[in-house]
């Protein structure tokens, strides 16, 4: 991904390399900026009864779910359909959550080891806030190192000590902090996720933030992957190459730090950013520091902490995403389009059920709409309409299947879905 570069909380990469110092001016926007939109979604209230509930499976009905989970994924619609005949969508997709046992630790601070399609065995580093207690999920930060930290998985120690605040620091690592090459996503997503199996981790509150190149992996991971955060802290980093991305992320809460006198990433990158935020109407969070150079400024952990603890993830009702050209997303946000494209989608939730609007830049061969119950009230027909013209109306099903695939993929528990909708539009 076309990144503003920098080398990090380090010192200069030699001359001639390929990271680009200058502000490049920003691009302009496609067409009539057809994704800048964003609402968040009114949560609808669950009532759960005993029934309703983990209480409604029984020992049986809890290993055929692991089974599902841990078994090869060609078994899984047999016992979906089993547990769907015998407890329902709704009690597997409240069951899933709690299928994990969380143990204590005897440091505070834990090293785990990752590997990957394109990394071995590479380290990564939890500091455990004080009093952690496994059986509550907790709020989780991931901080991203620079290209000064030379892959050092504790680099994170210098800029949050070990008492971060009440959260759970993660504290990936990839070579020179190029976190927007292929390497470097699959590290902290890969350290994200083998975090998520072996700590309570509150997945609607988990953000990421970092120096230097870690700021602009905060910005790439942001943007690609937006309905994963609730909150991005990037210091000194540069911009997003073209801000047609910042569309991406307009429904994030963004903490934005940066030396005025920064001489590796001028300020003049966040100060880019921070227009392109106003033109899409959106405030965000920019602290400047007046004669401030290259740096972290662990100082400003005082106000970031505690800013960082009052985000949470919002699911939302409308909003615009522009892909990443030849990467498959998966669900973004509760919608995938094939073939991938700039795309716009709104859900409104009325007394009469739901309607759903999607619109795509380039025309579209197929749609799946992921919902919950939390979302819209399924009991109420749901009508959909692509590029104004109604494609479906009906009542959207609940099925145990859906809840253990969407599971199976991200292991998040605020985006466990019960129906889903597949619309052929050709």
């Amino acid at each position: 991904m076309a990144l503003a570069g920098c080398p990090a909380d380090g010192p200069p990469e030699e001359p001639g390399g390929d990271l680009d110092r200058r502000v490049r001016p920003p691009s302009v926007l496609e067409d009539d900026a057809l994704p800048a939109v964003w609402r968040p979604m009114r949560v609808r209230p669950q009532a759960v009864g005993a029934q309703e509930g983990v209480e409604a499976l029984g020992p049986e009905h809890l290993a055929l779910l692991r089974r599902a989970l841990d078994g090869p994924a060609e078994g899984r619609a047999e016992i979906a359909e089993r547990l769907q005949r015998e407890v329902g969508a709704e009690a597997v997709a409240r069951a899933l959550p709690r299928l994990d046992d969380f143990g204590p630790f005897p440091s505070r601070l834990v090293e785990g080891r990752i590997s990957g399609a394109s990394f071995e065995d590479q380290p990564y580093l939890v500091v455990l806030p004080e009093g952690y207690d496994p059986s509550r999920p907790w709020p989780l930060h991931i901080d991203l190192h620079g290209g000064g930290g030379q892959g050092s998985h504790t680099r994170c120690l210098k800029h949050w000590g070990t008492s971060p605040g009440p959260f759970l620091l993660l504290c990936p690592t990839t070579f020179k902090g190029h976190w927007w090459h292929d390497e470097g996503e699959e590290t902290a997503l890969a350290a994200l996720d083998d975090a998520l199996l072996h700590f309570n981790v509150d997945t609607d509150r988990v953000s990421v933030g970092g120096l230097s190149n870690g700021g602009n992996g905060t910005w790439h991971l942001g943007h690609k992957h937006p309905w994963r955060w609730a909150a991005l802290v990037p210091r000194c980093a540069g911009h997003i190459h073209g801000f047609k991305y910042v569309h991406n992320i307009i429904g994030l809460p963004v903490f934005m730090i940066h030396g005025a006198a920064d001489s590796t990433i001028g300020v003049d990158h966040s100060r880019q950013m921070l227009e392109a935020f106003e033109r899409l109407g959106r405030r965000v969070q920019y602290t400047e520091v007046e004669e401030g150079g290259h740096a972290f400024f662990p100082e400003l952990n005082a106000e970031v902490a505690p800013w960082l603890m009052r985000q949470r993830r919002e699911l939302p009702a409308s909003f615009g995403f522009v892909p990443t050209p030849g990467y498959d997303h998966g669900v973004v946000h509760w919608l995938q389009v094939w073939p991938p494209g700039p795309m716009r989608a709104e859900l409104i939730d009325g007394e009469q059920g739901a309607q759903i609007s999607v619109l795509t830049r380039a025309p579209a061969e197929r749609l799946k709409i992921h919902l919950n119950a939390s979302m819209v009230d399924l009991t109420k027909p749901v009508k959909v309409s692509y590029q104004g013209a109604v494609v479906f109306e009906g009542v959207a099903a609940q099925h145990a299947g859906v809840a253990l695939e969407s599971w199976a993929a991200a292991r998040d528990k605020g985006r466990i879905f019960t129906a889903a909708l597949e619309i052929d539009l050709r």
